[in-house]
């Protein structure tokens, strides 16, 4: 409070703090730039990244809980904005406008329909986003029926989490804090009690699934059965509920998150922690996350690491498959099987490919290549690309990860041509590499590039990118020196 007059509120989501005077509410310090096009989607940044959608256009939506803003990525390196926009700029709910113009706080999961529209879970109701970009809420209340008393009820939702839609265009969504779940019918406006008694817990494998205790259920998902499958994320099992409404238990058990390499292993005989995401591709292959891991139980029932954590032994070493994953939570799998997943606490989105798939090609994004040598106070003079000078270029599918030049990688005392499986080419000739990521290179003008209009070509394993043209200019006399290298 400010003189008696101000209240100041932090908004620790979107890093900036909001002012309340006069029953208006303004921004008063800090900001979090909400655009609706941003350069580039591996450039961007994420606040806490959670459900992931692969539509069937290709691109893939991303939901940022922290920024309370939905986004949709496609190739090569586009981040559109699909719905959201953080209070106050929005306006409440939004029903009947742009999706792009609403608030949608507490965004949880997707479920895309094969017409095109968008279903999404937030806050205390399920809405939906059609092919026109409008949004509308679907459902806030609903009638449930089919409870093993008889009893027919309505309820507010509350916690709806996970959503899925079944092979007959009905809704099936999990409302964790009331530990069950529900199927809805938009044609009669029914809701169907189809898992959960509403009391937190663990029973009921081999019995009716209505009967059964679940604990703070997430994702769902239908196997190629008609199986529906449901992280029970608190007991830390996949439970599998059968078309004649039985459940049973398919993955984890009561041991709880296992330190000790689980691959290979039968995944009801191991432990789990909290299910964050799952998912299942078109071999009913399960792909579910842990915090620290992802995995994918095979249709035989054994589970492996995919990513993250492996084990850990006595003394505290820890290893890891394809490095360390901080706080994976959604996954998503496209029709390549190509598989996606959040990471929340890294604010990233990372693309996990198939066995031999070396992914998608390079790509050097528009005014994507820049000068990164410096002249000291001369640098406003010698600005541009001259033969051996150094450059940055920034894209997408660059490579693999990133890796940095050593020493021990000198060849002749020279740098690399080739670096995690890169090369850069310009007008030609193989460009020496300092650095690489699948955003940016950094790699010098060969020293006998020709002036004038030339070409660079990034190649990976995938191929290579589309030729980018930069000018080569002539400079007489060069001191490559520090930024704050001056005269006099």
């Amino acid at each position: 409070l400010i003189s008696g007059t101000r209240v100041l509120i932090t908004d620790n989501t979107a890093f900036h703090v909001l002012q309340v005077q006069n029953d208006l509410v303004t921004a008063f310090a800090g900001s979090w730039p909400q655009l609706t096009t941003y350069p580039s989607a591996y450039l961007a940044r994420l606040l806490r990244p959670s459900g992931l959608c692969a539509r069937l256009d290709g691109s893939l939506l991303v939901m940022d809980a922290g920024a309370e803003r939905i986004f949709s990525v496609t190739d090569p390196d586009q981040l559109t904005t699909f719905a959201g926009v953080l209070y106050p700029t929005g306006y409440s709910g939004g029903d009947g406008g742009p999706a792009i113009a609403a608030q949608v706080n507490q965004p949880r999961r997707f479920a895309c329909a094969s017409n095109g529209n968008v279903y999404f879970t937030h806050g205390r109701r399920i809405r939906v986003i059609n092919t026109q970009g409008i949004i509308q809420t679907v459902l806030s209340s609903v009638q449930v029926t089919g409870t093993s008393s008889g009893v027919t009820f309505s309820t507010s939702l509350n916690d709806p989490t996970g959503i899925v839609i079944d092979g007959q265009g009905r809704l099936v969504f999990s409302e964790a804090s009331l530990n069950r779940v529900i199927r809805y019918d938009p044609a009669t406006r029914v809701g169907t009690l189809i898992a959960g008694t509403g009391v937190a817990g663990f029973s009921g494998d081999g019995a009716a699934a209505i009967d059964a205790q679940l604990s703070s259920p997430g994702d769902l998902a239908f196997d190629s059965q008609g199986n529906l499958l449901i992280a029970d994320r608190a007991n830390g099992r996949i439970r599998s509920v059968s078309p004649s409404g039985i459940i049973n238990t398919i993955a984890g058990s009561s041991r709880g998150f296992s330190y000790a390499d689980i691959s290979g292993q039968p995944a009801t005989s191991i432990g789990l922690g909290a299910i964050e995401g799952m998912t299942i591709d078109a071999s009913d292959r399960i792909y579910l996350t842990e915090t620290p891991r992802l995995s994918v139980i095979q249709p035989d029932g054994r589970i492996y690491v995919v990513a993250g954590f492996v084990s850990q032994n006595d003394e505290g070493v820890i290893t890891y498959l394809n490095g360390p994953m901080n706080g994976c939570d959604g996954v998503a799998v496209d029709g390549n099987g190509q598989v996606y997943l959040s990471l929340a606490q890294a604010g990233q989105v990372m693309l996990v490919l198939p066995n031999g798939d070396p992914g998608p090609v390079p790509f050097i994004r528009q005014v994507g290549v820049h000068s990164a040598t410096s002249f000291g106070a001369f640098s406003p003079i010698f600005r541009g690309n001259f033969q051996g000078s150094w450059i940055n270029i920034y894209g997408a599918n660059l490579a693999s990860g990133p890796s940095q030049a050593s020493a021990s990688g000198l060849n002749g005392g020279q740098m690399p041509t080739l670096l995690a499986g890169t090369t850069v080419s310009i007008a030609g000739q193989a460009a020496f590499i300092s650095y690489v990521s699948p955003g940016q290179i950094n790699a010098q003008v060969p020293a006998t590039t020709p002036l004038g209009n030339q070409e660079i070509t990034v190649t990976t394993a995938a191929g290579a990118s589309q030729p980018y043209s930069i000018t080569i200019e002539a400079r007489p006399v060069r001191l490559f020196t520090p930024a704050a290298f001056s005269l006099g």
